[in-house]
């Protein structure tokens, strides 16, 4: 089903927002139920959380999932170091996943070598969940770090439903050598044909965020093929640019 000129414009925002989130403070909003957003604070007000430091160590202990997670967090946020050991105990405890990814993520966040090392392993974990992995990938970014980039290659091959956030990652690993970029490039041509429209949209970004040369034939081989109207509009929109001007 073709998807319409706001629906592509909804996609594109929720990828920009899923990529604010790969930076070197943790997220300090989250989404609610309703799709609103709120602070970390928030939340653990509404749980009734101390947000003094005694408090969010009480709460990586608490029986709600997600008031340990939000704990870890916001004690992240607040740069606490000195929190580490609990956090890392409280990982060590965690059986919920996206809680113990959110745990995870609160340590690599402040530096832990244990954090790093248990995104490492979700990354590249066949077991887990794509959506899982593409998170994992997502927050190991900020480190400089390339561990992942084989990883995300093969989900990108492997899983439709994590496909637009892996591509869209892509851009992003650091210094890649001349085969990486070749990988790259004919990784994220696939998506161009992609059942998903929103997939398609999203490799055509990706084309233009890499700035090959290469891709020029690829997109213009695509925009022939192409039958959603708002699709090829964004593919024009990236061949233009790659072209050194507004695609006419």
């Amino acid at each position: 089903m073709p998807i319409g000129r706001v629906s592509a414009a909804l996609y594109i925002a929720c990828l920009v927002a899923a990529g604010a989130i790969g930076q070197e403070n943790p997220p300090t909003t989250i989404i609610k139920g309703g799709g609103g957003l709120a602070s970390l604070t928030e939340q653990l007000k509404q749980h009734h959380v101390e947000l003094t430091e005694a408090g969010l160590l009480k709460a990586l202990r608490d029986t709600d999932a997600q008031v340990r997670y939000l704990a870890a967090l916001r004690l992240a946020e607040v740069k606490d170091a000195a929190a580490v050991p609990a956090i890392e105990e409280a990982l060590e405890a965690e059986k919920v996943p996206e809680t113990r990814m959110n745990i995870t993520i609160a340590l690599v966040q402040l530096g832990d070598e244990k954090g790093i090392v248990e995104l490492t392993s979700d990354c590249k974990d066949p077991e887990l969940p794509g959506y899982f992995r593409a998170r994992a990938m997502l927050y190991m970014l900020p480190r400089g770090s390339k561990v992942c980039f084989k990883a995300a290659l093969d989900l990108l091959s492997t899983d439709p439903d994590s496909r637009a956030q892996v591509v869209s990652l892509l851009p992003q690993y650091l210094g890649p050598s001349k085969e990486e970029s070749n990988e790259v490039l004919e990784a994220t041509a696939k998506c161009l044909t992609d059942e998903s429209p929103g997939v398609r949209i999203q490799a055509a970004y990706t084309l233009r965020t890499l700035a090959n040369p290469s891709a020029i034939p690829l997109l213009r081989s695509a925009i022939a093929a192409e039958p959603d109207d708002d699709v090829r509009s964004q593919m024009q929109y990236s061949l233009g640019h790659l072209e050194g001007g507004q695609h006419r």
